[in-house]
């Protein structure tokens, strides 16, 4: 158990961690509105010309790269975080904690540009199904133009309720895994399977620091989190949350359901 102190430490860390996820969200949300615009005016465009939807996975490298972008400054924003609290790192643990951060936002970013283009890819056949249902109960004729004007408004209304789920799960994801890379590295054990020495996979470093899951204290903490609060795992063990195992808040590389990591 925790005394008082350390539990107002604690909070206090969590608190101080949100301020700064909040800021990235702010410097996130411009950008992510940006495409999704570009997005919408070209499906306008081939949807005029041709009544169908254009392809999503158009913008995989676009995606890609954004999502690499807000990755690396999420990652710069808390790195050292951890490190105040233990040590300093060695230059080699450092060089590895790079390599780990850097091989994150890479899989990271194909993994969650997969799923943003599925979604898109959904919401853009059923914005079209959308609009020409409306056109036809207002018994409007029906023209390749009238059906993209109706349906770009119905795809910017559903693109722009993603905007928040996506700049707070793509902010809270690296932000936590960096602080869980560099108490590993602090530690002595590699910051990542993904580049973990061969000494270390024959010789693992067994890490005797803990980790609690706290959450800020709000009433808008889902209960599943509440129950969470203060649960007390090894470095490298999974905290149980709402049954599924996640290594952080917002890991979702387990199997984690999107409502065990969304927001």
């Amino acid at each position: 158990m925790f005394n008082s102190y350390e539990i107002k430490q604690m909070r206090n860390q969590a608190e101080k961690d949100l301020i700064v996820k909040l800021r990235l969200e702010r410097t996130f949300k411009p950008e992510l509105r940006s495409l999704f615009s570009r997005m919408t005016k070209d499906f306008r465009t081939t949807v005029a010309i041709t009544g169908m939807a254009p392809k999503a996975s158009d913008y995989s490298s676009s995606w890609k790269d954004l999502l690499k972008k807000h990755y690396n400054r999420t990652q710069q924003a808390f790195l050292g975080s951890v490190e105040g609290q233990l040590k300093q790192l060695e230059p080699a643990q450092a060089d590895l904690l790079g390599l780990a951060l850097l091989d994150y936002r890479n899989v990271r970013a194909d993994i969650q540009e997969n799923f943003i283009t599925k979604t898109t890819d959904n919401n853009m056949f059923r914005a079209i199904q959308e609009a020409r249902q409306a056109l036809e109960e207002d018994e409007q004729y029906i023209t390749n133009r009238s059906l993209a004007t109706t349906a770009a408004i119905i795809l910017t209304r559903k693109q722009k309720g993603r905007i928040e789920g996506i700049s707070t799960l793509e902010t809270q994801a690296p932000a936590e895994s960096t602080k869980l890379f560099e108490a590993r590295s602090l530690s002595g054990a590699s910051p990542s399977p993904a580049v973990t020495p061969t000494e270390q996979v024959f010789r693992p470093v067994v890490s005797e620091l803990i980790k609690t899951w706290k959450t800020v204290g709000d009433r808008t903490v889902r209960n599943s989190h509440k129950a969470a609060n203060n649960q007390t795992v090894g470095i490298d063990d999974n905290f149980i949350v709402q049954g599924q195992s996640l290594s952080y808040p917002g890991d979702n590389f387990m199997g984690a359901t999107i409502d065990n990591t969304a927001g």
